[in-house]
């Protein structure tokens, strides 16, 4: 149960880096909004690294987090032009998208596996309560 919880927590932040990312492809005036954006993104690809053993293709994806990571780290600002930075913000949607639904992928296993285990569980109480008698 753990596990799930802890990769459902993984997925919403895989999403909403997504669904912020691909906002970010549209003209903001708000500045706050870019170092929102900033602090966001570096915070999922982190979290990539974390989660890497859990997503399967990690060579890819360690290049895309490391690379993530320092593109839009919050302490060392990285200019480019606007059209460069939807560029970068429509891969890294794309990315955490990926991520997100590969967490999703791992919560049905994860929950699958506890619903075989009680399963069983149960079964072994009935052929137990069954030799008692």
């Amino acid at each position: 149960m753990q596990n799930t919880l802890t990769n459902k927590a993984f997925r919403t932040l895989f999403y909403s880096a997504a669904v912020v990312a691909f906002i970010a492809i549209f003209p903001i005036e708000t500045y706050g909004f870019y170092i929102f954006l900033r602090y966001l993104l570096f915070t999922a690809f982190i979290a990539v690294f974390i989660k890497l053993d859990d997503l399967n293709d990690k060579g890819v994806l360690l290049l895309a987090a490391l690379f993530g990571a320092v593109l839009f780290n919050p302490f060392m600002i990285i200019e480019h032009e606007k059209s460069t930075w939807v560029i970068f913000d429509l891969i890294a949607a794309g990315i955490f998208a990926y991520c997100g639904v590969k967490m999703d992928e791992n919560i049905i296993e994860d929950e699958k596996r506890a619903f075989h285990t009680s399963i069983e569980k149960q079964e072994r109480a009935k052929m137990a309560a069954r030799r008692k008698i």
